[in-house]
């Protein structure tokens, strides 16, 4: 409503408020838990709200229908189901058509940056390169780098180009996702990010906990009765699990050993291992990912800080 309301302030018409109700209970609103004025914001979240201010009434009911599944995931009182394992699934999956040896399978991997200027890019452009070497002829992908420059244009060409499974690798790549998905039901659409709820598109990422997990293990074994060093840049979703599993892992070898954790976020890698430097702690577990920029992988995976040198021990990969 609050929506609606600012958008009349500017004298603006968003595609006729009052007839949306009707269209609404049209197909069947009134059985569901949630109010027209949810599902109008809804839709402007999937479609953008320059698309819905110009809307006709017959435009707004093919709009609202199509958008429908997304608003019954409105009623879930959790919609975010995190499936660790495999379900059993009555028709066959994605990965069981590719493996199959059925017709051969188009996929696509939309990028917002480069693998020159990315190593979150760069990574996933060798788990590209590898499906490729190792399905051979029952798979095809083609690489899109700076979809940002036009996602949803760049989304456009790669269905346009065949491609029938996309994989967008960025969260910022979501928004034109699951707005292409919509209209495209026949295509697969796939987003790299953590804890989303939609039913148009599939969000999918790496286990990372797994890996810090293993080598806070590592990390515990060397320790002795020294303290080990943790760096993230900022606490969001993935970071937190990362650094509770290393912690676990550290626990679980050497009970003895303390975690010390620094922030880089603020200034840099280099100022937090000064400042775990400064505390006596030479055995420092850094970033996911190398940093392009950093040819000696100074700051990746976990190492062993000396004076001016460092012995790179493990890493995620």
């Amino acid at each position: 409503m609050l929506f609606c309301c600012a958008a009349e302030r500017r004298g603006e018409k968003l595609c006729g408020f009052s007839p949306s109700y009707n269209r609404y209970d049209a197909l069947g609103g009134g059985k569901l838990t949630i109010t027209p004025g949810d599902a109008l914001l809804a839709c402007a979240r999937v479609h953008g709200y320059q698309a819905l201010r110009g809307m006709t009434p017959s435009e707004m009911k093919a709009m609202l229908s199509q958008t429908w599944e997304e608003l019954l995931l409105l009623q879930q009182p959790e919609p975010v189901e995190v499936k660790l394992e495999p379900a059993e699934e009555k028709k066959p999956s994605l990965l069981s058509k590719v493996l199959s040896g059925g017709r051969r399978l188009n996929v696509a991997f939309l990028h917002d940056k480069t693998p020159e200027t990315s190593g979150w890019t760069k990574g996933h452009e060798q788990g590209r390169e590898y499906a490729d070497r190792a399905l051979g002829d029952r798979i095809h992908t083609t690489a899109y780098c700076s979809a940002m420059d036009d996602p949803e244009g760049t989304i456009r060409a790669a269905i346009d180009d065949g491609n029938t499974i996309l994989f967008t690798t960025s969260l910022r790549l979501l928004p034109a996702s699951l707005h292409v998905a919509v209209e495209h039901p026949e295509v697969t659409i796939l987003n790299c990010s953590l804890n989303q709820a939609h039913r148009y598109i599939r969000s999918y990422h790496a286990r990372m906990y797994e890996a810090k997990f293993l080598i806070g293990a590592i990390a515990g074994a060397l320790a002795g009765s020294g303290g080990v060093g943790y760096i993230a840049d900022y606490p969001i979703y993935g970071q937190i699990a990362g650094i509770n599993a290393f912690a676990v892992g550290v626990e679980m070898v050497n009970p003895r050993a303390r975690v010390h954790l620094e922030w880089s976020g603020t200034d840099s890698v280099a100022a937090a291992e000064a400042r775990l430097a400064e505390q006596g702690i030479v055995l420092i577990s850094s970033q996911d990912q190398t940093n392009l920029r950093d040819n000696g992988r100074s700051s990746f995976g976990l190492s062993v800080v000396s004076d001016a040198t460092k012995t790179l021990l493990a890493m995620p990969v």
